[in-house]
């Protein structure tokens, strides 16, 4: 039998079927998020490892690694200034130069609480993060130094909501975020099994205005 695997597929949204899949590695992998440019390239962040993948068509996976990850999360492509932000749940935000390869730490003087964020997203220079491994829960705007190095402020855009039940992942659109808000993540163990007398809340969409 086929043992352990990761890889990224591309389905066909009519019909669910597989169009093409690419295998990040042989063993385990677990994939935090995906970023894809205009030419098609992948980026994924392996929160297991942790590395992130950059795949190219016709090339083998290329691994990106740092000794500061530790657990990756959500992946931020700014494809005009060629680089990738970067979300570690424990050690906080990277910025990684795509044409040197070089990793950076973000750096936070203000000493504002970068960790914890699981979804992020580009938006006009900022960094929106969907913040669900603090307390309380929150989605956030991270305002970057124009050279995308230096984290210069955070402001909360919505914190604790009640009909949230653990915030994911989501998209920008247009000066909207738009997200995941009942992903239902505690409702499950570490195996994947929906816990005993676990609550499960349908599938709710919400957003928030971006613009300032």
């Amino acid at each position: 039998s086929e043992g352990p695997f990761a890889a990224i597929v591309e389905l066909n949204p009519d019909t669910g079927e597989e169009i093409r899949r690419r295998a990040l590695t042989p063993g385990g992998a677990l994939v935090g998020d995906i970023e894809i440019a205009r030419s098609g390239r992948i980026f994924a962040s392996d929160s297991l490892a942790p590395r992130i993948f950059d795949l190219r068509a016709g090339e083998p996976a290329r691994e990106i690694t740092d000794a500061r990850f530790a657990n990756l999360q959500g992946v931020a492509l700014d494809e005009k200034r060629r680089r990738l932000f970067i979300a570690d749940y424990l050690t906080g935000l990277f910025v990684l130069d795509l044409s040197s390869g070089e990793v950076d730490a973000i750096a936070n003087p203000s000493g504002a609480h970068l960790g914890g964020i699981d979804g992020l997203y580009l938006h006009r220079g900022d960094l929106i993060g969907v913040q669900n491994g603090t307390s309380p829960q929150r989605i956030v705007r991270i305002d970057l130094d124009r050279k995308g190095e230096t984290a210069r402020s955070l402001e909360v855009l919505q914190q604790a909501l009640p009909s949230w039940r653990e915030p994911t992942h989501g998209v920008v659109a247009g000066d909207d975020f738009i997200y995941i808000a009942t992903s239902n993540w505690p409702a499950y163990d570490d195996d994947g099994a929906q816990k005993e007398d676990a609550r499960l809340e349908p599938l709710r969409l919400m957003s928030v205005r971006l613009s300032r």
